[in-house]
């Protein structure tokens, strides 16, 4: 820890001392202007520039960072209490401010109030003593053994104590990590001996999802991972934050060999092909019903409790991207028909999922999009 922050002051030294606000990170829902509206207000010329002056701000507001993506929308920088996103739109329209962007219950965003300098904050951050955590276990009758709890509930715990080993498997396979390409998954075995059973699914075979999958009614298989909100995703351009706000859907990318004319970045208007070789067509504008199981294809324990809403609360989602197969070998076919390195034929890339989201496999049914998200759709994207 000694060595984390001589490091962290040392970054902080080269910031150019001429934003003189104190970083917060604001309620769920909250604008910068409500966060800052007992003080002197928001600032609207303090917003970090690069990673690494967020990566400042972000401890300085208290919040630890699981991994970072680049964000890019109105009320970046923010986080959903793991995952951050800190490069806030490239413009805005003309009246609007940063500031005032409000957010979902479930984002946090990170605001300047006007006060103290960036380096002042620092300084004083870093020379107040940190306890170190205490872990507590929960009744073991519960969720299994103490030793099972201990894995489900403390995950903070192990990344404070072995943050650059699970910090660099957490973001191996965020968007542009080593565990989206081939070469990581050449190599790689899993060990389901190794694993804590604790009331999940751990490792199941295949076979064995499929077999859940249909006891749970729904007729198709999924493997998922996480991106992060864009304000111009490839199915017109559109802003998948926008699209789904307050619809309860979540906006999400299929695999390439889901779609059909059209892969990859850019103002795609894709279709669903027809159903064939086992891969279910899901184009731009395409809808699905389905739950997250208590498993995913790794040997380390689930972050959420067996219990959690997660896994009980069915999901809609709405197609807005793509994800192509170049750069995303681990996860997306390119073609029907095939599996990805996991064996599975579909895969959704979530644009911001539930809470305590963990690269969960996803069982779903092909819906009809409801005519709001079509007008939605419609008045955002260029298709």
């Amino acid at each position: 820890m000694t060595n984390f922050f001589a490091l962290l002051l040392l970054l902080l030294t080269h910031i150019t001392p001429v934003r003189s606000v104190t970083w917060v990170k604001g309620a769920g829902g909250a604008s910068c202007d409500y966060t800052c509206s007992q003080r002197d207000g928001c600032s609207e010329d303090a917003w970090p520039k690069t990673e690494t002056e967020f990566y400042a701000v972000s401890k300085l507001a208290g919040q630890v960072c699981e991994s970072t993506q680049t964000g890019s929308a109105k009320y970046d920088p923010s986080t959903d209490g793991r995952y951050c996103g800190w490069q806030g739109p490239e413009e805005m329209e003309e009246g609007e401010t940063r500031c005032s962007q409000a957010t979902d219950s479930g984002t946090y965003r990170f605001c300047g109030k006007m006060g103290a300098s960036l380096e002042d904050e620092a300084v004083s951050d870093l020379q107040a003593p940190k306890p170190e955590p205490t872990p507590q276990l929960a009744p073991a009758s519960k969720y299994g053994s103490a030793v099972d709890v201990f894995w489900s509930n403390q995950r903070q715990h192990v990344l404070e104590q072995e943050g650059d080993e699970v910090l660099g498997a957490l973001n191996a396979r965020q968007i542009g990590g080593k565990a989206r390409g081939a070469e990581y998954w050449e190599n790689y075995t899993f060990d389901a001996n190794s694993t804590l059973r604790s009331g999940y699914y751990h490792n199941p075979s295949l076979r064995e999802v499929h077999s859940i999958q249909r006891r749970m009614g729904y007729d198709h298989l999924a493997t998922s991972t996480r991106y992060g909100n864009t304000c111009c995703a490839s199915c017109g351009s559109v802003n998948t934050a926008e699209l789904v706000k307050g619809t309860g859907f979540y906006a999400v990318a299929s695999a390439e060999s889901m779609q059909a004319d059209g892969i990859g970045d850019g103002h795609y208007c894709t279709s669903s092909p027809h159903t064939s070789r086992g891969t279910t067509g899901m184009g731009c504008l395409s809808c699905a019903r389905g739950k997250f199981l208590k498993a995913h294809p790794f040997s380390y324990p689930l972050w959420a409790q067996p219990g959690d809403e997660i896994f009980s609360k069915e999901l809609k989602i709405v197609v807005a991207d793509t994800c192509p197969h170049t750069g995303n070998e681990g996860w997306c076919p390119r073609h029907q028909g095939q599996g990805n390195k996991f064996g599975v034929k579909h895969h959704f890339d979530f644009a911001d999922p539930p809470a305590k989201y963990d690269n969960y496999y996803f069982v779903w049914s092909k819906m009809e999009c409801p005519n709001y998200i079509k007008r939605r759709y419609a008045r955002l994207s260029r298709c």
